[in-house]
């Protein structure tokens, strides 16, 4: 759980700014973004870089926070978030999540039209500017008790029954260490400079694949170079991966029905055509088998894949510690 200290306390105003535009103007039916302010309450930031469980102590707030714990709300995007009024109102406990980059989508645009196009944000779980959410506390003076939501005290339930044999679970395996760029039309175009982004912009792991003979200033990645023949390689081989399926369930009759599914998202580095193929290692390293062959994508736009692992008896997938090596290996060599 994540201690909170209180990082700015405000009062909202108003601020008006009108654009003349020489276009039309498109109005939709959705209410504005701001509609959940009440500028007459004052309102306290909360900084979340974690997703977890989150206390702040209400000794700790302004006096007219500490005298209404009964009135507080937390507020964030717009939706007000369950809190947990906790140690005899002294404490309040709320789960918040990092920055997952969702208002990012706002600066995508397709490139074509020019037109805001959120779907251009290929990577959905990251934002390429900060990992900081804000939260909002504030004292309502709302008299309907339904305006408050509270953490409900979940109910005893007896202990009787079949438990469940299996729950689904998500594991994210993110890398951060450099940007990706977009420039379908050329190495170094003016798709580089554009103040919209598109798809292709975002944060991935270090250059990856047999790029042999780019120098630093093309791979624009000065993580890692390598000393080949003499020559600075800012590629880093076929990445492997380890996954770990921890407290993995087969289905005893059809093993097939509950496999784990892994989906892959990639980017290209160059304006040339990637072959990747998708190739399960032993614990030696050796090849054991090719899950997905051919996969064929060029220029720096994402391209996700999507395979399934084969879980059943006796498959060299999935090793005797319920864990998996993927590597992808790349087919094209490149050079400067």
């Amino acid at each position: 759980m994540n201690h909170m200290k209180i990082a700015n306390f405000y009062h909202l105003t108003r601020i008006v700014i009108i654009f003349f535009l020489a276009a039309g103007l498109e109005m939709s039916g959705q209410p504005p973004a701001n509609s959940w302010i009440n500028y007459s309450q004052d309102y306290i930031k909360l900084v979340v870089s974690d997703s977890t469980i989150h206390s702040v102590d209400v000794s700790s707030l302004p006096p007219a926070f500490q005298s209404n714990p009964d009135k507080l709300q937390l507020w964030h995007r717009g939706r007000q978030v369950a809190i947990k009024l906790a140690d005899g109102n002294s404490t309040i406990l709320f789960y918040g999540v990092q920055n997952d980059g969702t208002s990012d989508a706002f600066l995508y645009k397709n490139p074509t039209t020019f037109q805001p196009d959120p779907s251009q944000r290929t990577d959905p779980y990251f934002s390429i500017f900060s990992d900081k959410s804000a939260y909002f506390l504030t004292v309502s003076g709302s008299t309907d008790p339904a305006d408050f939501l509270r953490i409900a005290e979940p109910a005893a339930l007896p202990v009787s029954g079949t438990p469940e044999p299996y729950h689904w679970a998500t594991e994210l395996k993110t890398f951060r260490k450099t940007y990706s760029y977009t420039a379908p039309y050329s190495f170094v175009a003016p798709n580089y400079f554009q103040s919209f982004l598109r798809d292709g912009n975002g944060i991935t792991s270090i250059i990856h694949g047999k790029l042999t003979g780019l120098s630093a200033q093309f791979t624009l990645d000065p993580y890692n170079p390598r000393i080949v023949d003499g020559r600075e390689v800012f590629a880093n081989g076929d990445p492997v991966l380890d996954y770990d399926l921890k407290d993995l369930y087969v289905d005893p009759v059809n093993p097939a029905a509950l496999a784990p599914e892994v989906s892959l998202l990639l980017y290209g580095r160059t304006t040339n055509q990637n072959n990747i193929t998708v190739q399960i290692l032993g614990n030696t390293g050796s090849v054991i088998r090719d899950v997905e062959d051919n996969i064929v994508f060029s220029d720096f736009i994402g391209f996700r894949k999507n395979f399934t692992l084969d879980v059943s008896e006796g498959s060299p997938d999935v090793d005797v510690d319920n864990k998996v090596k993927i590597r992808l290996f790349s087919h094209i060599e490149t050079s400067a």
